[in-house]
Protein backbone atom coordinates (compact mmCIF):
# COMPACT_ATOMS: atom_id res chain seq x y z
CA UNK A 1 0.00 0.00 0.00
CA UNK A 2 2.93 2.53 0.94
CA UNK A 3 4.53 1.87 -2.15
CA UNK A 4 2.18 2.12 -4.82
CA UNK A 5 0.00 4.13 -2.90
CA UNK A 6 -2.95 2.35 -3.22
CA UNK A 7 -5.92 0.87 -0.99
CA UNK A 8 -6.38 -2.24 1.46
CA UNK A 9 -8.71 -4.03 -1.24
CA UNK A 10 -6.32 -2.93 -4.58
CA UNK A 11 -3.35 -4.70 -2.56
CA UNK A 12 -5.05 -7.61 -1.62
CA UNK A 13 -6.41 -7.52 -5.06
CA UNK A 14 -2.71 -7.75 -6.05
CA UNK A 15 -1.44 -10.27 -3.66
CA UNK A 16 -4.29 -12.39 -4.80
CA UNK A 17 -2.85 -12.61 -7.82
CA UNK A 18 0.89 -13.52 -6.93
CA UNK A 19 1.82 -9.46 -7.53
CA UNK A 20 3.58 -9.45 -4.39
CA UNK A 21 6.99 -7.38 -5.18
CA UNK A 22 6.32 -3.82 -5.66
CA UNK A 23 8.40 -3.31 -8.85
CA UNK A 24 6.95 -5.81 -10.41
CA UNK A 25 3.45 -4.18 -9.82
CA UNK A 26 4.82 -0.97 -11.15
CA UNK A 27 6.10 -2.27 -14.52
CA UNK A 28 3.00 -4.50 -14.49
CA UNK A 29 0.41 -1.23 -14.23
CA UNK A 30 2.36 0.41 -16.65
CA UNK A 31 3.60 -1.56 -19.27
CA UNK A 32 6.31 -0.29 -21.38
CA UNK A 33 7.06 -1.29 -25.24
CA UNK A 34 10.49 -1.11 -23.67
CA UNK A 35 10.28 -3.93 -21.85
CA UNK A 36 9.48 -6.23 -24.77
CA UNK A 37 12.21 -9.13 -25.78
CA UNK A 38 14.39 -8.47 -28.51
CA UNK A 39 13.19 -10.49 -31.79
CA UNK A 40 16.23 -12.22 -32.35
CA UNK A 41 15.26 -14.27 -28.92
CA UNK A 42 12.42 -15.90 -31.32
CA UNK A 43 13.94 -19.13 -32.94
CA UNK A 44 14.45 -18.45 -36.46
CA UNK A 45 13.38 -15.60 -36.80
CA UNK A 46 16.44 -13.68 -38.10
CA UNK A 47 17.31 -16.56 -40.31
CA UNK A 48 13.21 -15.40 -41.85
CA UNK A 49 14.15 -12.15 -41.80
CA UNK A 50 17.34 -12.28 -43.92
CA UNK A 51 15.23 -14.03 -46.45
CA UNK A 52 12.41 -11.85 -46.42
CA UNK A 53 14.70 -8.65 -46.38
CA UNK A 54 16.36 -10.05 -49.97
CA UNK A 55 12.93 -10.56 -50.87
CA UNK A 56 11.92 -6.94 -50.09
CA UNK A 57 15.53 -5.35 -51.78
CA UNK A 58 15.26 -7.31 -54.88
CA UNK A 59 10.97 -6.50 -55.80
CA UNK A 60 10.30 -9.97 -55.12
CA UNK A 61 6.83 -10.61 -54.63
CA UNK A 62 5.85 -11.93 -51.45
CA UNK A 63 2.55 -14.16 -50.45
CA UNK A 64 1.25 -13.77 -47.01
CA UNK A 65 -1.20 -16.60 -45.71
CA UNK A 66 -3.50 -15.95 -42.97
CA UNK A 67 -5.76 -17.93 -41.41
CA UNK A 68 -9.63 -17.34 -41.68
CA UNK A 69 -9.83 -15.94 -38.09
CA UNK A 70 -9.37 -12.59 -36.49
CA UNK A 71 -5.93 -13.47 -35.32
CA UNK A 72 -5.17 -14.82 -38.78
CA UNK A 73 -6.81 -11.97 -40.85
CA UNK A 74 -4.81 -8.89 -38.50
CA UNK A 75 -1.35 -11.04 -38.76
CA UNK A 76 -1.78 -11.00 -42.24
CA UNK A 77 -2.58 -7.13 -42.59
CA UNK A 78 0.20 -6.67 -40.42
CA UNK A 79 2.83 -7.88 -42.10
CA UNK A 80 1.46 -6.76 -45.83
CA UNK A 81 1.30 -3.59 -44.57
CA UNK A 82 4.55 -3.31 -42.76
CA UNK A 83 6.20 -4.82 -45.96
CA UNK A 84 4.39 -2.46 -47.99
CA UNK A 85 6.32 0.36 -45.77
CA UNK A 86 9.44 -1.28 -46.34
CA UNK A 87 9.22 -1.31 -49.84
CA UNK A 88 8.23 -4.91 -50.61
CA UNK A 89 5.35 -6.21 -52.60
CA UNK A 90 3.26 -8.45 -50.10
CA UNK A 91 -0.22 -9.42 -51.04
CA UNK A 92 -2.80 -11.29 -48.46
CA UNK A 93 -3.87 -15.39 -49.18
CA UNK A 94 -6.71 -16.31 -47.13
CA UNK A 95 -8.25 -19.61 -47.84
CA UNK A 96 -12.07 -20.50 -47.43
CA UNK A 97 -13.15 -22.31 -44.71
CA UNK A 98 -15.24 -24.26 -46.80
CA UNK A 99 -12.64 -24.99 -49.73
CA UNK A 100 -9.78 -25.67 -47.79
CA UNK A 101 -10.13 -26.84 -44.43
CA UNK A 102 -7.62 -25.82 -41.59
CA UNK A 103 -4.44 -24.25 -41.82
CA UNK A 104 -2.32 -24.54 -44.77
CA UNK A 105 -3.53 -27.13 -47.67
CA UNK A 106 -1.86 -28.57 -50.33
CA UNK A 107 -4.68 -27.22 -52.60
CA UNK A 108 -3.27 -23.57 -51.64
CA UNK A 109 0.17 -24.20 -52.26
CA UNK A 110 -1.04 -25.41 -55.57
CA UNK A 111 -2.91 -22.30 -56.35
CA UNK A 112 -0.27 -20.26 -54.81
CA UNK A 113 2.10 -21.71 -57.29
CA UNK A 114 -0.39 -21.27 -60.29
CA UNK A 115 0.00 -17.48 -59.72
CA UNK A 116 4.00 -17.14 -59.75
CA UNK A 117 4.59 -17.26 -55.99
CA UNK A 118 8.31 -18.20 -55.15
CA UNK A 119 7.93 -17.07 -51.56
CA UNK A 120 5.49 -17.42 -48.77
CA UNK A 121 4.95 -16.53 -45.24
CA UNK A 122 2.23 -18.03 -43.20
CA UNK A 123 0.78 -16.57 -40.57
CA UNK A 124 -1.25 -18.22 -37.72
CA UNK A 125 -0.83 -21.46 -39.33
CA UNK A 126 1.06 -24.03 -41.03
CA UNK A 127 3.12 -25.57 -38.18
CA UNK A 128 1.99 -29.01 -38.81
CA UNK A 129 0.89 -28.56 -42.22
CA UNK A 130 3.68 -30.93 -43.56
CA UNK A 131 2.04 -32.17 -46.73
CA UNK A 132 1.45 -28.32 -47.63
CA UNK A 133 4.96 -27.37 -46.72
CA UNK A 134 6.54 -30.34 -48.97
CA UNK A 135 3.70 -29.61 -51.79
CA UNK A 136 5.09 -25.97 -51.50
CA UNK A 137 8.77 -26.95 -52.03
CA UNK A 138 8.32 -29.19 -54.99
CA UNK A 139 6.70 -26.53 -56.92
CA UNK A 140 9.47 -24.50 -56.44
CA UNK A 141 8.70 -22.18 -53.37
CA UNK A 142 10.42 -21.41 -49.87
CA UNK A 143 8.33 -21.56 -46.99
CA UNK A 144 8.09 -19.58 -44.04
CA UNK A 145 6.36 -20.82 -41.25
CA UNK A 146 4.82 -18.06 -38.86
CA UNK A 147 2.70 -19.51 -36.23
CA UNK A 148 1.92 -20.36 -32.80
CA UNK A 149 0.07 -23.56 -32.30
CA UNK A 150 0.68 -26.21 -30.39
CA UNK A 151 3.34 -28.36 -32.34
CA UNK A 152 2.42 -31.75 -33.05
CA UNK A 153 6.00 -34.16 -33.73
CA UNK A 154 8.60 -32.51 -35.65
CA UNK A 155 8.61 -29.77 -37.78
CA UNK A 156 7.81 -28.80 -41.67
CA UNK A 157 10.19 -28.99 -44.06
CA UNK A 158 10.49 -25.19 -44.28
CA UNK A 159 12.98 -22.92 -44.46
CA UNK A 160 12.28 -21.04 -41.21
CA UNK A 161 9.98 -22.16 -38.88
CA UNK A 162 9.07 -19.12 -36.42
CA UNK A 163 6.94 -20.37 -33.36
CA UNK A 164 7.65 -19.94 -29.77
CA UNK A 165 6.65 -23.44 -28.49
CA UNK A 166 9.64 -24.52 -30.12
CA UNK A 167 11.46 -25.60 -26.41
CA UNK A 168 14.13 -23.92 -27.48
CA UNK A 169 12.81 -20.74 -28.78
CA UNK A 170 13.44 -17.90 -26.57
CA UNK A 171 9.81 -17.12 -26.23
CA UNK A 172 8.84 -20.39 -25.16
CA UNK A 173 7.18 -18.94 -21.83
CA UNK A 174 5.21 -16.24 -23.96
CA UNK A 175 1.89 -17.24 -25.06
CA UNK A 176 1.88 -15.13 -28.40
CA UNK A 177 -0.97 -15.23 -30.64
CA UNK A 178 -0.30 -15.58 -34.05
CA UNK A 179 -0.78 -11.82 -34.63
CA UNK A 180 1.83 -11.21 -32.19
CA UNK A 181 4.29 -13.80 -33.72
CA UNK A 182 3.94 -11.55 -36.84
CA UNK A 183 4.63 -8.27 -35.06
CA UNK A 184 8.18 -10.16 -33.85
CA UNK A 185 9.18 -11.12 -37.40
CA UNK A 186 7.95 -7.07 -38.28
CA UNK A 187 10.35 -6.28 -35.67
CA UNK A 188 12.94 -8.56 -36.93
CA UNK A 189 12.92 -7.98 -40.83
CA UNK A 190 12.81 -3.87 -39.71
CA UNK A 191 16.10 -4.88 -37.77
CA UNK A 192 17.93 -6.30 -40.82
CA UNK A 193 16.74 -3.85 -43.48
CA UNK A 194 18.04 -1.10 -40.86
CA UNK A 195 21.39 -2.71 -40.88
CA UNK A 196 21.41 -3.21 -44.82
CA UNK A 197 21.23 0.92 -44.67
CA UNK A 198 17.15 1.15 -45.62
CA UNK A 199 15.72 4.54 -44.77
CA UNK A 200 12.17 3.12 -44.67
CA UNK A 201 13.48 0.87 -42.19
CA UNK A 202 15.03 3.39 -40.08
CA UNK A 203 12.09 5.79 -39.92
CA UNK A 204 9.57 3.29 -39.41
CA UNK A 205 7.77 3.03 -35.76
CA UNK A 206 6.80 -0.04 -34.91
CA UNK A 207 3.93 1.51 -32.62
CA UNK A 208 1.61 1.86 -35.64
CA UNK A 209 1.46 -2.26 -36.06
CA UNK A 210 0.21 -2.12 -32.20
CA UNK A 211 -3.60 -1.19 -33.27
CA UNK A 212 -3.41 -4.79 -35.09
CA UNK A 213 -1.97 -6.81 -33.00
CA UNK A 214 -4.04 -5.86 -30.33
CA UNK A 215 -7.07 -6.93 -32.17
CA UNK A 216 -5.57 -10.45 -33.29
CA UNK A 217 -4.10 -10.95 -29.44
CA UNK A 218 -7.71 -10.69 -27.35
CA UNK A 219 -9.93 -12.21 -30.19
CA UNK A 220 -7.65 -15.01 -29.74
CA UNK A 221 -7.74 -15.29 -26.61
CA UNK A 222 -3.81 -15.91 -25.33
CA UNK A 223 -3.34 -14.87 -21.62
CA UNK A 224 -3.56 -10.98 -21.65
CA UNK A 225 -0.01 -11.14 -19.37
CA UNK A 226 3.59 -10.09 -19.73
CA UNK A 227 4.63 -9.70 -23.44
CA UNK A 228 1.07 -9.85 -24.58
CA UNK A 229 -0.33 -7.07 -21.79
CA UNK A 230 2.58 -4.78 -23.14
CA UNK A 231 1.17 -4.74 -26.62
CA UNK A 232 -2.14 -4.66 -25.84
CA UNK A 233 -2.37 -1.87 -23.71
CA UNK A 234 -0.27 -0.06 -26.19
CA UNK A 235 -2.70 -1.38 -29.35
CA UNK A 236 -6.03 0.04 -27.04
CA UNK A 237 -4.57 3.30 -26.91
CA UNK A 238 -3.37 3.13 -30.70
CA UNK A 239 -7.01 2.41 -31.60
CA UNK A 240 -8.51 5.09 -29.66
CA UNK A 241 -6.49 7.29 -32.01
CA UNK A 242 -8.82 6.17 -34.85
CA UNK A 243 -5.67 6.35 -37.55
CA UNK A 244 -6.84 3.27 -39.61
CA UNK A 245 -9.94 3.92 -41.64
CA UNK A 246 -10.96 0.48 -41.53
CA UNK A 247 -10.93 -0.16 -37.29
CA UNK A 248 -13.15 3.69 -37.01
CA UNK A 249 -15.88 2.50 -39.44
CA UNK A 250 -15.95 -0.89 -37.39
CA UNK A 251 -16.18 0.72 -33.97
CA UNK A 252 -18.97 2.67 -35.22
CA UNK A 253 -20.97 -0.18 -36.78
CA UNK A 254 -20.36 -2.01 -33.74
CA UNK A 255 -21.00 0.74 -31.11
CA UNK A 256 -17.94 1.29 -29.53
CA UNK A 257 -17.63 4.70 -28.08
CA UNK A 258 -15.49 6.29 -25.63
CA UNK A 259 -11.93 4.44 -24.76
CA UNK A 260 -11.94 0.72 -26.34
CA UNK A 261 -11.35 -1.92 -23.69
CA UNK A 262 -10.73 -5.54 -24.38
CA UNK A 263 -14.75 -6.63 -24.05
CA UNK A 264 -14.99 -4.40 -26.75
CA UNK A 265 -12.72 -6.43 -29.01
CA UNK A 266 -13.83 -9.56 -27.59
CA UNK A 267 -17.67 -9.04 -27.97
CA UNK A 268 -18.03 -6.10 -30.30
CA UNK A 269 -15.11 -5.66 -33.12
CA UNK A 270 -13.96 -9.50 -33.52
CA UNK A 271 -16.91 -11.21 -33.91
CA UNK A 272 -17.63 -8.63 -36.96
CA UNK A 273 -14.43 -9.59 -38.48
CA UNK A 274 -14.70 -12.99 -38.09
CA UNK A 275 -18.55 -13.04 -39.43
CA UNK A 276 -16.69 -12.55 -42.97
CA UNK A 277 -14.46 -15.97 -42.56
CA UNK A 278 -17.49 -17.65 -41.09
CA UNK A 279 -20.08 -17.28 -43.29
CA UNK A 280 -17.93 -16.51 -46.71
CA UNK A 281 -14.88 -14.81 -47.62
CA UNK A 282 -12.28 -13.61 -44.91
CA UNK A 283 -9.79 -11.64 -47.25
CA UNK A 284 -13.13 -8.63 -46.42
CA UNK A 285 -11.62 -8.41 -42.94
CA UNK A 286 -8.33 -8.05 -44.69
CA UNK A 287 -9.73 -5.38 -46.98
CA UNK A 288 -11.20 -3.19 -44.14
CA UNK A 289 -7.53 -2.71 -42.10
CA UNK A 290 -6.11 -2.03 -45.20
CA UNK A 291 -8.13 0.23 -46.90
CA UNK A 292 -6.93 4.18 -46.27
CA UNK A 293 -10.49 5.20 -47.79
CA UNK A 294 -13.01 6.18 -45.10
CA UNK A 295 -16.13 5.58 -47.81
CA UNK A 296 -14.73 1.89 -48.76
CA UNK A 297 -13.90 1.08 -44.96
CA UNK A 298 -17.59 2.29 -44.01
CA UNK A 299 -18.86 -0.24 -46.79
CA UNK A 300 -16.87 -3.09 -45.31
CA UNK A 301 -17.69 -2.32 -42.04
CA UNK A 302 -21.56 -2.50 -42.52
CA UNK A 303 -21.34 -5.43 -44.98
CA UNK A 304 -19.43 -7.07 -41.99
CA UNK A 305 -21.73 -6.20 -39.43
CA UNK A 306 -24.59 -7.48 -41.24
CA UNK A 307 -22.76 -10.75 -42.15
CA UNK A 308 -22.25 -10.95 -38.31
CA UNK A 309 -26.17 -10.39 -37.94
CA UNK A 310 -27.16 -13.90 -40.03
CA UNK A 311 -24.47 -15.66 -37.73
CA UNK A 312 -25.93 -14.92 -34.64
CA UNK A 313 -29.09 -16.18 -36.27
CA UNK A 314 -27.51 -19.12 -37.36
CA UNK A 315 -25.45 -19.58 -33.98
CA UNK A 316 -29.07 -19.01 -32.24
CA UNK A 317 -30.46 -22.33 -34.08
CA UNK A 318 -27.72 -24.25 -33.66
CA UNK A 319 -27.55 -23.40 -29.98
CA UNK A 320 -31.49 -24.35 -29.40
CA UNK A 321 -30.59 -27.61 -31.38
CA UNK A 322 -27.63 -28.72 -29.55
CA UNK A 323 -29.73 -28.11 -26.35
CA UNK A 324 -32.61 -30.16 -27.41
CA UNK A 325 -30.16 -33.35 -28.37
CA UNK A 326 -28.25 -33.17 -24.57
CA UNK A 327 -31.56 -33.14 -23.45
CA UNK A 328 -32.54 -36.40 -25.27
CA UNK A 329 -28.84 -37.98 -23.64
CA UNK A 330 -29.58 -40.82 -21.43
CA UNK A 331 -27.72 -40.23 -18.04
CA UNK A 332 -25.81 -37.30 -19.39
CA UNK A 333 -24.77 -36.73 -15.69
CA UNK A 334 -22.19 -38.93 -16.11
CA UNK A 335 -21.01 -37.63 -19.03
CA UNK A 336 -17.66 -35.66 -18.29
CA UNK A 337 -17.78 -34.30 -22.50
CA UNK A 338 -20.14 -33.18 -25.10
CA UNK A 339 -19.31 -34.49 -28.55
CA UNK A 340 -22.47 -33.64 -30.70
CA UNK A 341 -22.81 -33.89 -35.01
CA UNK A 342 -25.46 -32.51 -37.16
CA UNK A 343 -25.39 -32.84 -41.07
CA UNK A 344 -26.93 -29.15 -41.50
CA UNK A 345 -24.78 -27.66 -39.05
CA UNK A 346 -22.69 -24.42 -40.28
CA UNK A 347 -19.19 -25.25 -39.97
CA UNK A 348 -18.09 -21.43 -39.25
CA UNK A 349 -20.54 -20.81 -36.55
CA UNK A 350 -20.21 -24.30 -34.51
CA UNK A 351 -16.91 -23.09 -32.90
CA UNK A 352 -19.24 -20.00 -30.85
CA UNK A 353 -21.87 -22.42 -29.98
CA UNK A 354 -19.36 -24.65 -27.84
CA UNK A 355 -18.00 -21.90 -25.89
CA UNK A 356 -21.69 -21.35 -24.94
CA UNK A 357 -22.28 -25.00 -24.62
CA UNK A 358 -19.19 -24.69 -22.22
CA UNK A 359 -20.92 -22.11 -20.01
CA UNK A 360 -24.09 -23.50 -19.92
CA UNK A 361 -22.67 -27.15 -18.86
CA UNK A 362 -19.02 -26.40 -17.76
CA UNK A 363 -17.92 -29.79 -19.91
CA UNK A 364 -15.49 -30.05 -22.89
CA UNK A 365 -17.37 -29.70 -25.81
CA UNK A 366 -16.75 -30.48 -29.48
CA UNK A 367 -19.42 -29.71 -32.24
CA UNK A 368 -18.96 -31.10 -35.67
CA UNK A 369 -20.65 -30.14 -38.75
CA UNK A 370 -20.95 -34.12 -40.66
CA UNK A 371 -20.35 -34.03 -44.14
CA UNK A 372 -21.56 -37.06 -46.23
CA UNK A 373 -17.81 -38.60 -45.64
CA UNK A 374 -15.44 -35.65 -43.29
CA UNK A 375 -17.18 -33.34 -41.40
CA UNK A 376 -15.52 -30.45 -39.62
CA UNK A 377 -15.47 -29.80 -35.42
CA UNK A 378 -14.63 -27.30 -33.34
CA UNK A 379 -14.31 -27.59 -29.65
CA UNK A 380 -14.06 -25.33 -26.14
CA UNK A 381 -12.32 -26.25 -23.02
CA UNK A 382 -12.91 -25.87 -19.49
CA UNK A 383 -10.23 -23.98 -17.65
CA UNK A 384 -8.54 -27.23 -15.93
CA UNK A 385 -9.03 -29.35 -19.22
CA UNK A 386 -6.36 -29.13 -22.21
CA UNK A 387 -8.19 -30.08 -25.04
CA UNK A 388 -5.59 -29.84 -27.72
CA UNK A 389 -3.46 -32.41 -25.57
CA UNK A 390 -6.87 -34.47 -25.36
CA UNK A 391 -7.49 -34.64 -29.20
CA UNK A 392 -4.18 -35.48 -29.87
CA UNK A 393 -4.49 -38.79 -27.57
CA UNK A 394 -7.49 -39.62 -29.88
CA UNK A 395 -5.70 -38.91 -33.07
CA UNK A 396 -6.21 -41.98 -34.51
CA UNK A 397 -9.89 -41.61 -34.98
CA UNK A 398 -9.09 -37.97 -37.23
CA UNK A 399 -8.41 -37.25 -40.48
CA UNK A 400 -7.00 -34.16 -38.73
CA UNK A 401 -6.53 -31.18 -36.10
CA UNK A 402 -4.70 -27.92 -34.63
CA UNK A 403 -5.12 -26.07 -31.97
CA UNK A 404 -4.82 -24.37 -28.28
CA UNK A 405 -5.33 -25.74 -24.72
CA UNK A 406 -8.97 -23.91 -24.92
CA UNK A 407 -9.74 -24.21 -28.42
CA UNK A 408 -8.90 -26.88 -31.40
CA UNK A 409 -10.56 -27.79 -34.07
CA UNK A 410 -10.88 -31.36 -36.05
CA UNK A 411 -11.28 -32.95 -39.64
CA UNK A 412 -13.15 -36.44 -39.37
CA UNK A 413 -14.94 -39.13 -40.69
CA UNK A 414 -18.77 -39.71 -40.44
CA UNK A 415 -18.25 -43.33 -39.73
CA UNK A 416 -15.91 -42.51 -37.00
CA UNK A 417 -17.65 -39.82 -34.92
CA UNK A 418 -18.97 -42.49 -32.70
CA UNK A 419 -15.50 -44.15 -31.64
CA UNK A 420 -14.14 -40.58 -31.35
CA UNK A 421 -16.72 -39.36 -29.20
CA UNK A 422 -16.21 -42.41 -26.97
CA UNK A 423 -12.74 -41.88 -26.76
CA UNK A 424 -12.61 -38.84 -25.60
CA UNK A 425 -14.78 -39.10 -22.99
CA UNK A 426 -13.15 -41.67 -21.59
CA UNK A 427 -9.92 -39.98 -22.11
CA UNK A 428 -11.50 -37.29 -19.83
CA UNK A 429 -12.48 -39.39 -16.91
CA UNK A 430 -9.15 -40.16 -16.72
CA UNK A 431 -7.98 -36.93 -16.56
CA UNK A 432 -11.13 -34.71 -14.43
CA UNK A 433 -12.13 -35.08 -11.03
CA UNK A 434 -15.59 -34.06 -10.19
CA UNK A 435 -14.42 -30.67 -8.72
CA UNK A 436 -12.93 -29.85 -12.11
CA UNK A 437 -16.76 -29.92 -13.76
CA UNK A 438 -17.84 -27.46 -11.45
CA UNK A 439 -18.08 -23.79 -12.57
CA UNK A 440 -16.43 -21.62 -10.38
CA UNK A 441 -16.14 -17.96 -9.56
CA UNK A 442 -12.83 -16.73 -8.43
CA UNK A 443 -13.14 -13.83 -5.63
CA UNK A 444 -10.25 -11.57 -5.67
CA UNK A 445 -10.97 -9.66 -2.22
CA UNK A 446 -13.87 -9.79 0.97
CA UNK A 447 -14.85 -6.32 1.27
CA UNK A 448 -18.14 -4.60 2.76
CA UNK A 449 -20.47 -2.41 0.18
CA UNK A 450 -19.34 0.80 2.40
CA UNK A 451 -15.60 0.24 1.38
CA UNK A 452 -16.57 1.11 -2.47
CA UNK A 453 -15.24 4.36 -3.22
CA UNK A 454 -14.60 6.12 -6.32
CA UNK A 455 -10.82 5.73 -5.43
CA UNK A 456 -11.44 1.62 -5.76
CA UNK A 457 -12.74 2.06 -8.55
CA UNK A 458 -9.72 3.76 -10.60
CA UNK A 459 -7.28 1.42 -8.70
CA UNK A 460 -9.07 -1.27 -9.91
CA UNK A 461 -9.30 0.18 -13.83
CA UNK A 462 -5.60 0.08 -13.79
CA UNK A 463 -5.18 -3.47 -14.10
CA UNK A 464 -6.88 -3.34 -17.42
CA UNK A 465 -6.79 -4.60 -20.63
CA UNK A 466 -8.76 -7.79 -18.74
CA UNK A 467 -9.02 -10.67 -20.31
CA UNK A 468 -7.87 -14.58 -20.64
CA UNK A 469 -5.30 -15.05 -17.88
CA UNK A 470 -5.81 -11.02 -16.82
CA UNK A 471 -9.51 -11.42 -15.64
CA UNK A 472 -11.48 -8.21 -14.07
CA UNK A 473 -11.66 -8.38 -10.63
CA UNK A 474 -14.46 -9.95 -8.62
CA UNK A 475 -14.60 -8.11 -5.16
CA UNK A 476 -17.43 -10.33 -3.09
CA UNK A 477 -19.67 -8.60 0.52
CA UNK A 478 -21.01 -11.34 2.70
CA UNK A 479 -24.88 -11.09 4.02
CA UNK A 480 -25.46 -7.88 2.37
CA UNK A 481 -29.11 -6.02 3.33
CA UNK A 482 -31.20 -5.64 -0.10
CA UNK A 483 -33.35 -2.58 0.03
CA UNK A 484 -35.46 -2.87 -3.15
CA UNK A 485 -35.43 -5.10 -6.31
CA UNK A 486 -36.75 -4.67 -9.48
CA UNK A 487 -37.01 -6.35 -13.41
CA UNK A 488 -35.34 -4.02 -15.89
CA UNK A 489 -35.61 -4.82 -19.94
CA UNK A 490 -36.37 -8.05 -20.78
CA UNK A 491 -34.17 -10.55 -18.38
CA UNK A 492 -32.04 -8.48 -16.51
CA UNK A 493 -32.41 -7.99 -12.65
CA UNK A 494 -31.85 -4.66 -10.27
CA UNK A 495 -30.89 -4.26 -6.69
CA UNK A 496 -30.26 -1.47 -4.54
CA UNK A 497 -28.35 -2.12 -1.42
CA UNK A 498 -27.48 0.02 1.52
CA UNK A 499 -24.25 1.94 0.91
CA UNK A 500 -23.32 4.70 3.78
CA UNK A 501 -26.17 7.25 4.06
CA UNK A 502 -26.96 6.04 0.76
CA UNK A 503 -28.02 3.30 -1.59
CA UNK A 504 -25.97 1.99 -4.58
CA UNK A 505 -27.22 0.00 -7.68
CA UNK A 506 -26.32 -4.00 -8.84
CA UNK A 507 -26.95 -4.79 -11.92
CA UNK A 508 -27.35 -8.71 -12.71
CA UNK A 509 -27.65 -9.44 -16.50
CA UNK A 510 -29.77 -12.24 -17.15
CA UNK A 511 -30.87 -13.10 -13.79
CA UNK A 512 -34.51 -11.40 -14.00
CA UNK A 513 -35.54 -15.28 -13.17
CA UNK A 514 -33.89 -14.58 -9.80
CA UNK A 515 -36.15 -11.49 -8.36
CA UNK A 516 -38.55 -13.55 -6.87
CA UNK A 517 -36.18 -15.50 -5.26
CA UNK A 518 -34.46 -12.91 -3.55
CA UNK A 519 -35.20 -11.98 0.20
CA UNK A 520 -34.39 -9.21 2.48
CA UNK A 521 -30.03 -10.55 2.20
CA UNK A 522 -27.82 -12.33 -0.22
CA UNK A 523 -23.86 -12.59 -0.55
CA UNK A 524 -22.54 -10.85 -3.69
CA UNK A 525 -20.29 -11.45 -5.91
CA UNK A 526 -19.34 -8.22 -8.65
CA UNK A 527 -17.37 -5.65 -10.20
CA UNK A 528 -17.14 -1.86 -9.40
CA UNK A 529 -17.64 0.24 -12.02
CA UNK A 530 -18.68 3.67 -13.66
CA UNK A 531 -21.80 4.19 -15.23
CA UNK A 532 -22.35 7.54 -16.88
CA UNK A 533 -25.55 6.65 -17.78
CA UNK A 534 -27.60 10.43 -18.68
CA UNK A 535 -24.36 12.25 -18.96
CA UNK A 536 -23.59 11.63 -15.37
CA UNK A 537 -20.83 9.57 -13.94
CA UNK A 538 -21.94 7.06 -11.24
CA UNK A 539 -20.70 3.69 -9.16
CA UNK A 540 -22.97 0.88 -9.89
CA UNK A 541 -22.05 -2.93 -9.03
CA UNK A 542 -22.18 -5.24 -11.96
CA UNK A 543 -23.20 -8.73 -10.43
CA UNK A 544 -21.27 -11.70 -11.18
CA UNK A 545 -22.92 -14.32 -9.10
CA UNK A 546 -25.87 -13.53 -6.35
CA UNK A 547 -26.21 -16.24 -3.52
CA UNK A 548 -29.54 -16.41 -1.75
CA UNK A 549 -29.05 -18.02 1.89
CA UNK A 550 -31.59 -20.94 2.42
CA UNK A 551 -33.33 -18.95 5.55
CA UNK A 552 -33.45 -15.76 3.54
CA UNK A 553 -35.78 -16.97 0.21
CA UNK A 554 -39.22 -15.82 0.29
CA UNK A 555 -41.85 -18.36 1.21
Amino acid sequence: MDELEVGPITARVLVARDWREPAAVKRFLRPRLSDLPLPKKLCDAERAARRIADAVADGEPIAVHGDYDADGVTAAALLVEFLGAMGGSAAAYIPSRFEHGYGFAAESARELAARGCKLLLTVDCGVNDHEAVRAANELGMEVIITDHHEIAGGLPPALAVVNPHRPECGFHEERLAGVGVAFFVAAAVRQELERRGSSAAAEYDLKNLLDLTALGTVADIVPLVGVNRILVYHGLALIDEDRRPGLAALKKVAGVTGRATGGDIGFRLAPRINAAGRLGDAGVGVRLLLTGDAHEAGQIARQLHEENAKRQAIEGAIFAEAQRMIAKITRRERLQTIVLAHPEWHPGVIGIVASRLVDVFHRPTILIAAGEEVGRGSGRSIPDFNLYEAINACAEHLEGFGGHAQAAGIQIRSDKIVDFAKAFDQYARRRLKADDLAPKQRIDAVCGIDDIDERLVRELSRLAPFGFGNSEPVLAARDVRVLAKQIVGTDHLKLRLPWGRSAIAVIAYGRADACEKIGSRIDLAFCPEFNNFGGVEHIQLRARDVVIPEEDRPD
